[in-house]
């Protein structure tokens, strides 16, 4: 079994993928038709969450940073780890 990360965001979903410490791959999901490719799987749990967790907490001091300093706000978004058959 693999697992891979949901990001919902303004009701849209992306698989999304940390590809190192500031790169990340994400495509547009439809999770009942459109299961995600293989360059966005990971073998186990514990790598797939910790990735998740590390979203996370991005995307929370980005919600953070840009309520006082910018026009574009960064969107709250959740992440969920999704087993894979």
């Amino acid at each position: 079994m693999a697992f891979a990360i949901l990001q919902e965001q303004e009701g849209r979903q992306h698989w999304v993928r940390k590809n190192g410490p500031y790169a990340e791959t994400f495509t547009t999901a439809f999770p009942t038709i459109r299961p995600p490719t293989a360059g966005l799987l990971y073998a186990d749990r514990e790598t797939a969450e910790r990735d998740a967790e590390g979203f996370r907490q991005q995307n929370a001091r980005d919600v953070e940073a840009t309520k006082r300093t910018s026009k574009n706000k960064t969107v709250p978004a959740t992440y969920s780890v999704v087993p894979i058959e």
